[in-house]
C-alpha cells in the first residue's frame, strides 16, 4: 500500500461538442442584438428598444455638435493670441 502525502488530482475534463453551429445564423443575432432588434410581438419591448436607438442616436449627435463647438472656439482662441502675440504694435 503506497502513500501518496503530495499527490494532487487532476482536474475534471469538460468536452461538449455542439451538434451543429451556423455561423451566419450566429452574426444574423449578434446584429439583431446589437441594433436592439426583436423577434418577439411585445409592445413594451419593441417601445423600449425604440427609445434605446433614438436616445444613442441623440448622444451621438449632441458629442457631434459639442466636438465642432470646441473646435471652433479653440480656433477662434489661437486666431486672438497670434494677432495678440505677433501683430499688435
Amino acid at each position: 500500500m503506497a502513500f501518496k502525502f503530495f499527490h494532487t488530482p487532476k482536474p475534471k475534463q469538460f468536452e461538449f461538442k455542439p451538434r451543429y453551429y451556423d455561423p451566419k445564423k450566429e452574426e444574423l443575432e449578434q446584429r439583431k442584438r446589437e441594433l436592439g432588434l426583436s423577434d418577439s410581438s411585445d409592445p413594451e419591448l419593441r417601445l423600449r428598444s425604440q427609445m434605446q436607438q433614438r436616445w444613442r442616436s441623440e448622444r451621438k449627435e449632441a458629442r457631434k455638435k459639442s466636438g465642432t463647438q470646441r473646435l471652433i472656439i479653440f480656433i477662434l482662441l489661437a486666431l486672438v493670441l497670434i494677432y495678440l502675440l505677433f501683430l499688435r504694435k
